[in-house]
This record gives C-alpha cells, sequence and structure tokens, in this order.
C-alpha cells in the first residue's frame, strides 16, 4: 500500500469507529453513545476537508482520551441531555470546547454559566478553561460564584479568579 492510501484509509476507519461508538471503553450504553456523540461533535467541527487532521487531533494529540473523559462526565453529571450539550459546544468550537470542559471538575454549573454568555464570549471563555491550573481555578470560581465571575475573567484576564477569591 501507498503511505496516501495508508494515512487515509486510517483516517476513514478512525471516523467510521468513532461515529459508530467503537472507540469507547465505557461500559455503560449511553457512555458509548456520549463518546460517539463527541468524536462526531470534533469530527463535523474540523469538516470533511480535514479529516485527517481531526483523526490526527483525536489519535496523535490525545483527543481520543480527553473526549472519552469528557463523555463519561458528562454522563454521569446530567445524562444525556448534558452529553448533547456538550456535543453541541465540541461541533461549534472543537478541540478548545473539549479541554476547557475537559478541565471542569463540576461541568453543570460551568455549562449553566457558559449558556449565559454571548455567542462572541463563549469561543474565549472556554479557551480560558482549558488553560492548565489558571483554568481549573476559573471553573472553581465559575463553579461558586456563577456567570459574573466568568464576564469578569473575559474583561479583565487574569482578575475573575483573584477577584472572587
Amino acid at each position: 500500500m501507498t503511505r496516501w492510501f495508508q494515512k487515509h484509509l486510517s483516517t476513514s476507519a478512525l471516523l467510521m469507529a468513532a461515529n459508530l461508538g467503537l472507540f469507547t471503553m465505557s461500559t455503560s450504553p449511553l457512555q458509548a453513545a456520549g463518546g460517539a456523540t463527541i468524536a462526531r461533535a470534533v469530527t463535523n467541527y474540523f469538516g470533511k476537508e480535514s479529516a485527517g487532521e481531526a483523526a490526527e487531533w483525536m489519535t496523535k494529540k490525545g483527543g481520543l482520551e480527553v473526549a472519552e473523559r469528557l463523555s463519561k462526565k458528562a454522563t454521569v453529571e446530567g445524562g444525556e441531555a448534558t452529553v448533547e450539550q456538550v456535543a453541541s459546544l465540541v461541533g461549534k468550537y472543537g478541540p478548545d470546547a473539549v479541554r476547557g470542559l475537559d478541565n471542569v471538575s463540576i461541568l453543570r454549573p460551568v455549562l449553566g454559566a457558559i449558556e449565559q454568555l454571548p455567542e462572541n464570549q463563549i469561543g474565549p471563555a472556554l479557551s480560558r478553561l482549558g488553560a492548565g491550573q489558571q483554568g481549573k481555578k476559573l471553573a472553581e470560581t465559575v463553579s461558586r460564584y456563577g456567570v459574573g465571575a466568568m464576564r469578569v475573567e473575559l474583561k479583565h484576564p487574569g482578575v475573575g479568579v483573584r477577584f472572587a477569591n
């Protein structure tokens, strides 16, 4: 086989597996469906033209494990509705949404705060949530104080967490 054929065959196989939910190691059928839903949202974000980029992010950059972990968390916290809410954000904002939401210890309050933000602030909010330890602190602050803490953080980076503490 040529290299091109191998690369595209593996990309197609990964996307098919993601859409069928075959990659998941979950024991619950709902968690398996959630993993497939989030993986499908990632592939939709990248689009059909960038299927190779989606496959690379899912396999080489650890996106598959993060999507699986996020799916389990969403399923446990709120079931199918929460998984769909997460998948919707992932479909619009891609890997930033996956990293940001994976960095959150309790999803429901943070998802509620994100829903209250204007559309143009959701992407930056998800990016800030995915910023390592600072993102975790922000998520805890938003969970405790609500959307106001996120608004302050977006207007004055680094101040939202300090102000709340």
